[in-house]
């Protein structure tokens, strides 16, 4: 193996835990309601020339593991889906790799695969020993590292990955020497994240509500309002999005408001609040009450557009169900069709 190749395999025990460093972010708190589950994405690694020297002076091979491949980046580890979720905006959560290292000495082979990244209060990086048990390895330091935001997708860079007290010493308990110490610099790591999820942190639905609705509305002697922090604008209402997480590519998932919608008839006023949207349903709080499925969303014609952070899905009917009609006609004591409510436009930005 010549001592480029070295450098990079050497590099891909950094590239994990540089990944794992992107996601250390100060402050970084554990997997939570603001993680989105990652699809793919990968981990390019760069190992510190010194520490590639000190390898190669000393006999130490290193290779890859597949899937894991050497690239125009560097050591290049695969994201692996499965149990992979962080928050977007710092990369704070859990990210498993592909693939892994090789070290070969003294006619001895250790072999390192399926990085796992945990980051929160403090960062590390474990790995499957020779296919046993898993071990952490790494300490990742992300001071300086530097986040970049592609649409809804998130990179880093700028992390320094460096073996800890339990590597160095598994290390040099292994080939017999005294090399490894902890704290010896590994390099340094880029990553890159794509997501399968779509994380809310604000934007709003505005429901432009049908005009034949509202005329038999009135003819039942029904005055419909609006409920703050939600707003009306001529006849198009919009509700603040409070939150939720949705399938990037499905939709399926969960879209939270805040307000609603009043409906006054003489001495009985009927609030429909905390609007869910779980497609193809639309879950509402009827005066307070448990959260039922209400309105029915038909989104067979619906449009997506994503520019940068900001999600649109537009033409999505709102109709009433019967269960939604059923609990409307007893509480007006009076019998409420199913009508439709208006047109949906959900204008989300993603976390």
């Amino acid at each position: 193996m010549t001592t480029t190749m070295l450098r990079r395999t050497a590099a891909s025990a950094v590239a994990l835990g540089a990944a794992a460093a992107l996601i250390a972010a100060p402050g970084a708190q554990a997997q939570s309601d603001t993680s989105a589950a990652v699809a793919s994405g990968q981990t390019m690694l760069k190992l510190d020339a010194g520490t590639a020297k000190v390898l190669t002076a000393n006999k130490i091979a290193v290779s890859l593991v597949s899937p894991a491949k050497n690239s125009k980046s560097g050591l290049t580890f695969p994201v692996a889906p499965s149990g992979s979720s962080l928050d977007p905006r710092t990369y704070a959560g859990t990210l498993n790799h592909r693939g892994g290292l090789r070290f070969k000495a003294g006619g001895k082979t250790l072999s390192l695969t399926n990085f796992r990244v945990t980051v929160g209060s403090s960062s590390s990086l474990n790995a499957v020993v020779n296919g046993g048990s898993r071990a952490t390895i790494i300490s990742l330091n992300t001071s300086k590292a530097k986040i970049k935001r592609t649409g809804i997708n998130t990179g880093a860079s700028g992390i320094v990955a460096s073996l800890n007290a339990t590597g160095a010493k598994a290390l040099n308990s292994y080939f017999g020497v005294k090399l490894f110490k902890s704290g010896l610099k590994l390099g340094t790591v880029r990553s890159e994240a794509k997501f399968g999820e779509i994380v809310f942190a604000g934007g709003q639905t505005d429901l432009a509500l049908d005009g034949a609705t509202l005329t038999a509305l009135g003819g039942l002697g029904v005055s419909p309002g609006i409920i703050a922090p939600a707003t009306l604008a001529g006849t198009t209402a919009s509700f603040p999005i409070t939150g939720g997480k949705v399938n990037a590519e499905t939709l399926a998932g969960s879209i939270t408001h805040s307000g609603g919608i009043s409906l006054t008839a003489g001495a009985t006023r009927v609030e429909l609040t905390n609007f869910d949207i779980q497609l193809p349903k639309l879950l509402l709080q009827v005066n307070g009450g448990t959260p039922a499925a209400a309105v029915d969303l038909d989104a067979t014609n619906a449009r997506v557009q994503v520019s940068g952070r900001n999600v649109t899905v537009s033409n999505v009917v709102a109709k009433v169900n019967a269960a939604g009609a059923s609990a409307l006609s007893g509480a007006f004591n009076t019998t409420v069709p199913q009508v439709t409510l208006g047109v949906a436009t959900v204008k989300g930005q993603a976390r």
